[in-house]
C-alpha cells in the first residue's frame, strides 16, 4: 500500500533560507451563530416506513426534540440516509446515520430514504458580497475578540433542555474571522496553516476563495495558501473566514465542545522542502542493555542502536535541483552522535522519500521513568545558497515488544499497562485546554502511579503527546471510528475484496493515516488503535475487511507499532474485526480474557477499558438523583478491574474508565447533573478516594502509603447514621480508630482495600495505622472534624520548573482551600468564592468538580451576556482557578475572596519572551 501523501506544490523562483513557523492564535474576530444558512431540505423523500426497528450504528443528532425536527436534522445532512426518533426518550430522542445493516425490534419511529438529498451550498467561491461573512469586505468590528483555541460551547448556560451527552450545553454554529499581513519575504514560497484541531464541520475562505471542508472534530489538518488567487504580501491585509458547524450532528456522546478549539500555526517553506509530517525516524535497540537495580524503572542505556531516516521531499522550483540532505542526531547535552548524508536531483514537480540508517553507540534509553530525548535535525544543503529548508523532531530510544505470554516488555522488561482512558476537557476550559493544563493532566495522573493514557475516542492535541514524552506516559492513540453506522459504505472497488463488501471511506482513511504521520515520531505513542466500541462493532464480513484496509494505511506510515481497537468481544461476538488486531483489547467482560487466552495463545490481550466506576469526591451520602451526586465510594468495581491484570503474567494491564472526570455522560444520572462521575481525578484535577488504590497498588512507594476515608469528619452522614470506613494502603496490615478507640488490625489483601464495620458518624476523629510484616507502624492517617471556616488559602500548582511566559497564553493553576482557624481545610465548605486578578494575567477558567454546578464556566467573562465577575463556589472545601499570562511581564497575583472569610492569594511571575 502506499504512503497517502498530498503534496501541494507551486512553480516558484526564490530560495530564501529558512523555514517558519508562528502561531496564528491571536486577534481572532468571533460571532456565536450562523450568518447566511438558513435553506432547509424538503423532507418528504423519506418514503420507506421502517418504524418498529432500532438501528445500530448511527449518531445522536444534536437537534431533534420531536419527530418533525429529527427528520430535518436527517434531511439537512447529505450523508444521512435514515433518522430513527424514540418517543420514550430511553437513550437521547434522534438518531440518525446512514447504515441499518444490525437493527433490533424496538418501537423507534423511523423512515429511510433511497438517497442523500443535497445539503445548503457553502456560498459559490469566490464569496465577494460583502453582506456574507465569507466576503474579504464584510464588516466583523462589531464581533468579539478571542484568541485561539476557543471553544464556544463552554461559554453557554446549562440547559436541561439541551443534549444530555454532551453536558446540557446548546449546540450551535460559529464563524471566526482573522485579518492578516504575510512578509513580502515569504513570496515565491510554499505557505500554509496547519489547524491542530477544529470541531466541526468547518469551512474556510482566503479573501473569498473557498479553500475547502474538513468535516472530522479531532483530526489535525492544513490548508496550502501561497497557490490561492489574489493572496497579498505586505501591507495589503489578507482576510481568513471559517464557518464552525457543531450544531448539526455530533461525533460522539460525551462532551466535545466546538470551535477552533486547538492551536493555528501559520508556516512557510523554500519550494524545495521537506513536506510536513514527512520526516521519520524510527529506531532499534540493537546492542546489549544495561539496567540499573530498579531496571526498567530505573536510566538503561545499550551499546548500539539504529535510526532509521525518512525524509520526503518535494520539488516545487521551476528547474531540477540537485541538493544534499543532512541528517544530524545530538543528544541531550547538544554533542553531535550520528550523521547521515545524501546528495540527489529531483525534477521540478517531484517528490522523493530519502533513506538512510545511522548507527549510533552508548544509547541512553527511553523509558517510563527516564525520558531521555535525542533531537534529530534534517536539513537540505544547495550549493551556493547553503540551507534552504531544515526541520526538528524529538526522539527516544526504546524497544517495545507485544508478547502474548508477558504482555508488554519494554527495553527487556515487562510493563503492565497501569492505564486510563481519558477525554479532553478541563473544568472551565472545555476543549479549549490550555498547553500547562494538558501537562498537569499528565502529570496528575503520573502521580498516582499511572504509565499508560489512551485518547478516548479521537486522536489527541500534539501538545499533550510532547508531554507524554517528557514524563514517561505511555500513549494509546486512538482513530475516532471506521463504523459503517457512521462513514458510508460505497460500491467495492478493490480486487482483493469479495464483490459485495463495502470499500471504507477514502477521507476516514487519510484521517486515520495523519494521524499516524502526525505522532509516530513521539516515544510515548506504543499502540494505535482504530476505533472504540460502537465504532468498531461491524458485523462480518464488514469488519475485517473494512479493518484491514484501515490497518493497510496505518502501516503504510509506520510498522514499529501494533494495531489494536477497543472492541466489545465476547464469545458469541463473530465480527472478524478481532482477526486484524495484532493486540486484542475488549471493554470489560473481565472473565473472558482468560478464555480468549487460552483459545488464541499467540495473541496480545489487555482491557481496552475497565473500572467504569462512579464516584464523587468528599460525597458520601447515598446516591442522589434530584442533587446529581454519588457516593464517594465504590470499592469493589476497582479490585476487581486490576486484580487479573496484576495477578496473570500473560495480561497486559488494562485502562480504567476514566482518569479525569468529562462533561457529559452523566451517568447514572440525568440533569441537574451535567458532567461524569467516571474520574479518579474529578473535572478540576482533584483526587477522589479512589486514587488512593492506585496509589496503593501502582507506585513502589504503596507500601508505605496510607489514606484513610472519608475525608470528611465534619458531616460526612448525619450524626448518628451508620458511615464506613475505609484505609488504602498497600503495607502488610492497617489498624483504624474512630475517636481513640480501634476497629481491629486487618491483613490487607493483595490488590484490595480494607474496609472496616460502619459505625455510628460522631465528630472527633478518625485516624489508621500502616505496619509492615514485621509489625512496625511505616505511616499514619488522621481525618478530624474541623473548626467552622476562617480564611481561605490560595496556592499555586507547581507543574514544571519551566517559567511562566508572558506570551498571552502560558497559564498558572490554583487551588484555593477553605480553611478553619488552624488551617485545616473544612471539607463541607461549599461557599461562593470570588476571583481577581491583578498584574498582568487575567482568568481564563474556574471549576471545582462538582458535577452538578450550573455556574457558567466563562461567568466573568465581560464579553458575554452574563459576564461581569469571575465567581464560582466552593466544593468539598476546594476551588480551582486558571490564569493566563499577558503579553508582557510581571507579577500575577490571584485574590480569592467570601463573605465573612479572610482573603487568600498567590502570586506568580511572567518571563518576557525572548
Amino acid at each position: 500500500t502506499k504512503l497517502l501523501v498530498i503534496v501541494v506544490l507551486l512553480a516558484a523562483s526564490g530560495c530564501d533560507a529558512g523555514r517558519t513557523r508562528e502561531s496564528f492564535d491571536f486577534g481572532w474576530k468571533y460571532i456565536l451563530g450562523d450568518i447566511g444558512h438558513t435553506a432547509t431540505c424538503n423532507t418528504s423523500g423519506f418514503t420507506e416506513n421502517i418504524t418498529g426497528t432500532a438501528c445500530f450504528g448511527l449518531h445522536q443528532a444534536s437537534i431533534g426534540k420531536t419527530a418533525t425536527e429529527c427528520a430535518q436534522a436527517c434531511c439537512n445532512d447529505p450523508t444521512c440516509l435514515l433518522w430513527q426518533f424514540d418517543a420514550n426518550n430511553t437513550q437521547g430522542p434522534c438518531w440518525i446515520g446512514a447504515d441499518c445493516s444490525d437493527n433490533r425490534t424496538a418501537p423507534w419511529i423511523s423512515f429511510r430514504r433511497q438517497a442523500p438529498q443535497p445539503g445548503p451550498p457553502p456560498p459559490s467561491p469566490p464569496c465577494m458580497d460583502p453582506s456574507a461573512a465569507c466576503s474579504p469586505g464584510y464588516n466583523d468590528k462589531s464581533w468579539r475578540d478571542v484568541n485561539t483555541p476557543h471553544d464556544f460551547i463552554v461559554e453557554g448556560v446549562a440547559s436541561p433542555d439541551a443534549d444530555r451527552g454532551h453536558g446540557y450545553l446548546p449546540f450551535n454554529i460559529s464563524w471566526y474571522r482573522k485579518s492578516f499581513t504575510l512578509d513580502p519575504g515569504m513570496k515565491g514560497k510554499n505557505i500554509w496553516l496547519d489547524f491542530d484541531g477544529v470541531y466541526k464541520n468547518s469551512d474556510m475562505w482566503l479573501n473569498g476563495v473557498h479553500l475547502g471542508h474538513f468535516t472530522s472534530g479531532y483530526v489535525s489538518f492544513r490548508y496550502y495558501l501561497h497557490n490561492v488567487s489574489g493572496l497579498n504580501f505586505g501591507s495589503t491585509p489578507n482576510v481568513l473566514a471559517v464557518r464552525v458547524d457543531a450544531l448539526t450532528q455530533q461525533e460522539g456522546w460525551f462532551y466535545e465542545g466546538g470551535g477552533i478549539n486547538r492551536h493555528v500555526w501559520l508556516n512557510s517553506a523554500d519550494p524545495l522542502s521537506i513536506v510536513p509530517w514527512g520526516a521519520y525516524f524510527p529506531t532499534a535497540v540493537t546492542g546489549d542493555i544495561t539496567s540499573g537495580p530498579k531496571g526498567v524503572m530505573g536510566p538503561q542505556s545499550s551499546s548500539t542502536a539504529l535510526m532509521f531516516t525518512y525524509v520526503d521531499v518535494a520539488n516545487a522550483r521551476t528547474s531540477t535541483e540537485t541538493f544534499t540532505l543532512q541528517i544530524e542526531v545530538l543528544d541531550q547535552t547538544g554533542a553531535s552522535v550520528g550523521k547521515a548524508s545524501q546528495v540527489t536531483n529531483l525534477t521540478s514537480g517531484g517528490f522523493s522519500r530519502l533513506e538512510s540508517t545511522i548507527s549510533l553507540e552508548n544509547v541512553q534509553l527511553w523509558n517510563t521513568e527516564s525520558t531521555y530525548m535525542y533531537t534529530v535535525n534534517a536539513t537540505i544543503m544547495v550549493s551556493g545558497e547553503g540551507a534552504v529548508d531544515s526541520v526538528t523532531e524529538r526522539i527516544g530510544i526504546r524497544n517495545a515488544i507485544w508478547t502474548p505470554n508477558n504482555g508488554l516488555m519494554i527495553n527487556g522488561f515487562k510493563v503492565a499497562a497501569k492505564g486510563f482512558s481519558n477525554h479532553q476537557d478541563f473544568a472551565g476550559c472545555g476543549t479549549a485546554v490550555p498547553d500547562r493544563i494538558n501537562q498537569f493532566r499528565v502529570k496528575s495522573l503520573r502521580d498516582i502511579g499511572s504509565n499508560f493514557w489512551r485518547t478516548a475516542h479521537n486522536p489527541t492535541a500534539p501538545e499533550l503527546l510532547k508531554y507524554a514524552d517528557e514524563q514517561g506516559m505511555l500513549m494509546w492513540v486512538e482513530n475516532r471510528f471506521i463504523n459503517p453506522g457512521v462513514q458510508p459504505i460505497l460500491s467495492a472497488k478493490d480486487t482483493p475484496l469479495p464483490a459485495d463488501v463495502g470499500v471504507a471511506d477514502a477521507q476516514l482513511l487519510l484521517d486515520a493515516q495523519n494521524m499516524v504521520l502526525r505522532d509516530r515520531n513521539h516515544p510515548s505513542v506504543i499502540i494505535w488503535s482504530l476505533c472504540n466500541e460502537g465504532g468498531c462493532e461491524i458485523q462480518e464480513p464488514y469488519g475485517g475487511v473494512i479493518g484491514a484496509q484501515f490497518k493497510d494505511v496505518i502501516y503504510a506510515a509506520d510498522t514499529t507499532r501494533p494495531i489494536t481497537a477497543n472492541s466489545e468481544w465476547d464469545i458469541h461476538n463473530k465480527d472478524t474485526l478481532t482477526n486484524v488486531m495484532d493486540v486484542m483489547t475488549c471493554s470489560y467482560n473481565y472473565g473472558l480474557y482468560s478464555l480468549y487466552h487460552q483459545t488464541h495463545p499467540n495473541k496480545p490481550i489487555m482491557g481496552g477499558e475497565s473500572a467504569s466506576c462512579t464516584s464523587d469526591r468528599g460525597y458520601y451520602l447515598a446516591n442522589n438523583a434530584t442533587t446529581g451526586h454519588v457516593n464517594a465510594f465504590d470499592d469493589g468495581c476497582v479490585i476487581n478491574a486490576w486484580q487479573s491484570a496484576a495477578e496473570n503474567q500473560w495480561d497486559s494491564g488494562n485502562f480504567a474508565w476514566t482518569g479525569h472526570d468529562y462533561k457529559g455522560e452523566p451517568t447514572p444520572f440525568n440533569w441537574p447533573d451535567i458532567n461524569s462521575h467516571f474520574g479518579v481525578l474529578d473535572l478540576a484535577g482533584f483526587e477522589k478516594d479512589a486514587a488512593g488504590y492506585y496509589r496503593s497498588w501502582w507506585l513502589e512507594s504503596g507500601s508505605t502509603f496510607l489514606k484513610i476515608a472519608p475525608r470528611d469528619w465534619n458531616s460526612p452522614v448525619p450524626i448518628g447514621s451508620p458511615i464506613g470506613i475505609r484505609a488504602y494502603s498497600g503495607a502488610a496490615a492497617v489498624e483504624a480508630f474512630v475517636n481513640g478507640v480501634s476497629l481491629g488490625k486487618k491483613n490487607v489483601s493483595a490488590y484490595g482495600l480494607t474496609s472496616f464495620a460502619p459505625v455510628p458518624f460522631k465528630p472527633g476523629n478518625i485516624t489508621a495505622k500502616a505496619y509492615d510484616a514485621m509489625g512496625n507502624v511505616v505511616a499514619t492517617d488522621t481525618v478530624k472534624t474541623t473548626g467552622p471556616a476562617t480564611a481561605l488559602k490560595v496556592e499555586e500548582v507547581v507543574i514544571s520548573s519551566d517559567p511562566y511566559m508572558a506570551d498571552g497564553q502560558d497559564t498558572a493553576l490554583f487551588t484555593v482551600t477553605v480553611v478553619d482557624s488552624q488551617g485545616n481545610m473544612v471539607p463541607n465548605a461549599d461557599i461562593k468564592l470570588t476571583y481577581t486578578v491583578s498584574g498582568p494575567g487575567k482568568i481564563y477558567a474556574l471549576g471545582n468538580g462538582d458535577p452538578s454546578d450550573h455556574t457558567p464556566d466563562k461567568v466573568g467573562d465581560p464579553s458575554l451576556p452574563y459576564g461581569g465577575v469571575w465567581a464560582r463556589p466552593s466544593w468539598k472545601g476546594l476551588g480551582r482557578a486558571v490564569v493566563q499570562t499577558e503579553t508582557n511581564a510581571g507579577t500575577i497575583t490571584l485574590t480569592v475572596s467570601a463573605d465573612g472569610l479572610t482573603a487568600g492569594k498567590a502570586s506568580v511571575t511572567s518571563k518576557a519572551q525572548a
